[in-house]
């Protein structure tokens, strides 16, 4: 199977580029690594993008807000309710590009 034939086989099925999906699940992991307290740097090395500036620059076209906004929300509400937070805030899914 070529690479090209499979690219469009995952977009069908999953209705997202592969490139898109990983990104949505590297966020999706930064955001749950960040809500434990582990810093942005941390979190973007250990996850592959190349520096923070980077995640902080996808993180906050996929969910509105930088890295830091997040984890600040987080620990003002672990504080204030004494548990974690279950809805971290409006979870965008990676804009996809429209069909032709």
């Amino acid at each position: 199977m070529s690479v090209s034939t499979l690219e469009r086989r995952f977009q069908a099925h999953f209705n997202c580029a592969p490139k898109s999906y990983i990104v949505s699940i590297r966020i999706r992991e930064a955001r749950r690594r960040l809500e434990l307290g582990q810093s942005a740097k941390r979190v973007a090395l250990e996850l592959g993008f190349v520096d923070q500036s980077h995640m902080t620059r996808v993180f906050k076209q996929l969910l509105g807000r930088t890295p830091d906004d997040f984890r600040q929300t987080t620990e003002a509400t672990t504080k204030d309710d004494g548990a974690a937070r279950k809805d971290p805030g409006p979870y965008r899914e990676y804009p996809r590009k429209a069909r032709s």
